[in-house]
């Protein structure tokens, strides 16, 4: 998520939605995690 991030120029919930829906047009039943837990 770090290289998308980086690449797009995105804020970080905006790289959330943005990985969440490449998952979701990829028909994978993965979880993004929040913003918290990335920020850790």
């Amino acid at each position: 998520m770090l290289n998308y991030k980086c690449l797009f120029n995105l804020p970080l919930r905006q790289t959330i939605g943005f990985v969440e829906s490449g998952l979701r047009l990829a028909n994978f039943d993965w979880k993004v995690p929040d913003s918290s837990t990335l920020c850790r």
